[in-house]
């Protein structure tokens, strides 16, 4: 049980106070104390038993003062059963077989339901066309698998009270690059979404897009096609400007800057903008 402290306690009005009834209490009669009180509870479970006490009124303190104000799900999430308290996870990147699309939809439903936006890569699909190894048929692309997720997003809200979040990229030179960028925002497709396109080799493709050059589009270093590589970055440019996307990761500078590289690879952005690792339970990596 906290108790009440010297520290001067914050009180919501106007449009902090609507905010917080319409997203994070609890009931619509929890007050900002109560709901403070919910959260430090919440947090001190991970502290040893004997301290768990002390560690709920510092939680309090700060917490009632606007000191500090955590993530989304911990406000909402705190205190219920089972409670995940992250808000923005990145899912697995294998996704070039039966099983990996089955995989990234089921990821992404059960993430959502819990609260959790999803950052999704989709570089490892095989490109549109492509055939595939002991079958007839051609593989109907990395857009395709795109438009599975979103259409299984629709009917989903995060934890049955926000819409799904979700971040798709593609790499630059993915084959199926240029439907990636039309899909959302010449055909209005994917609205679950926000998109990126993830490069891997900036330098190079700036410079051709200054020398007017060629840029060379495969997958796993097939199905090879060329384009203009100022034709793509101006789809890039104009898209950005009418609509504020795709954004652009600069994929060869963060992986050039990661201080967890001896871990494992980064992957992409989930929708808060940090950078995650490939694990499915990956948190995010700090605002």
């Amino acid at each position: 049980m906290t108790q009440k402290s010297n520290v001067k306690e914050f009180i919501p009005d106007g449009f902090s106070l609507k905010i917080f009834k319409d997203r994070y209490a609890f009931t619509e009669q929890e007050t900002w104390t109560e709901a403070c009180e919910r959260v430090a509870r919440q947090m001190a479970v991970a502290e040893a038993p004997d301290k768990q006490q002390q560690y709920e009124q510092k939680f309090y303190e700060v917490l009632s003062s606007n000191m500090f104000v955590p993530g989304g799900r911990i406000w909402y999430n705190s205190g219920r059963s089972n409670p995940q308290l992250l808000n923005c996870f990145v899912l697995d990147p294998s996704k070039d077989s039966k099983e990996g699309w089955g995989k990234s939809a089921s990821n992404m439903i059960v993430t959502s339901m819990t609260g959790g936006g999803c950052g999704d890569d989709f570089s490892d699909v095989r490109p549109k066309g492509a055939p595939i190894s002991g079958q007839k048929g051609v593989a109907p692309g990395a857009v395709e698998l795109m438009r599975l997720i979103d259409a299984c997003a629709k009917p989903v809200k995060n934890g049955g009270q926000r819409r799904v979040a979700l971040m798709f990229s593609l790499d630059l030179d993915h084959p199926d690059i240029e439907e990636f960028l039309n899909a959302k925002l010449v055909q209005g497709e994917l609205a679950h979404a926000n998109v990126s396109v993830r490069s891997k080799d900036t330098k190079a493709f700036i410079k051709a897009v200054k020398n007017d050059g060629d840029w060379e589009l495969s997958w796993k270093g097939k199905f090879k096609r060329t384009i203009k590589a100022r034709d793509l970055w101006n789809t890039i440019v104009t898209n950005a400007y009418n609509s504020a996307e795709p954004g652009f990761l600069n994929w060869e500078l963060v992986e050039n800057e990661s201080n967890i590289h001896y871990i494992e690879p980064l992957v992409t952005t989930n929708p808060c903008g940090e950078i995650a690792l490939s694990a499915y339970d990956c948190c995010c990596l700090g605002h």
